[in-house]
């Protein structure tokens, strides 16, 4: 009460209160839009952005209500014409554009797509495989001569350089 009495600035008498006098949140929330609505708020501040949300959603309710009484609308004027007004050719010509027509267009892309397909898998194996066995072998047989060369140029014990020796002929051979 002492806020109201404080506050002068505001037309509580738009207000409407308890009976025990004082105001309800439903009545509080609605004066605060009514403040918020006729005021000019700074365009990036966050009360500018919340009362065009604000509107947003408002024209959002307008909007689906609208949507909803135009889709019942639609759904009695076609079931109406269904009913009524559909000579036997026509329910015939729709069914044809509905089912035969769709279908018979599904089916005529039904080989390019299995086409396609395949052909998508034979690129798919033809990149796995385009290293032979044939050029494989010659990359094992050229590492191994690599590496050999490279075992000439250690160093070591008798025994060592006798084991050494039997992994060159093994490596030269495979």
């Amino acid at each position: 009460m002492a806020f109201i009495e404080a506050h002068d600035e505001i037309n509580w008498d738009s207000v409407t209160a308890g009976k025990d006098g004082t105001y309800g949140k439903a009545a509080a929330n609605t004066l605060i839009s009514n403040y918020r609505a006729n005021f000019d708020f700074p365009e990036d501040s966050y009360e500018a952005h919340l009362i065009k949300l604000n509107s947003l959603l408002n024209e959002s309710k307008v909007l689906k209500s609208e949507i909803n009484v135009a889709s019942v609308e639609l759904h009695e004027h076609t079931k109406v014409t269904i009913e009524q007004e559909l000579t036997d050719e026509d329910i015939m010509s729709l069914l044809s554009m509905k089912w035969i027509e769709s279908l018979c267009a599904h089916l005529s892309t039904l080989p390019q797509t299995i086409i396609d397909d395949f052909t998508n898998k034979l690129v798919a194996l033809q990149k796995k495989y385009a290293t032979t066995l044939v050029n494989l072998e010659h990359d094992i047989h050229d590492a191994s001569v690599q590496l050999a060369d490279m075992l000439d140029e250690l160093t070591g014990n008798e025994y060592d350089m006798a084991a050494l020796q039997e992994f060159k002929k093994v490596l030269v051979n495979a």
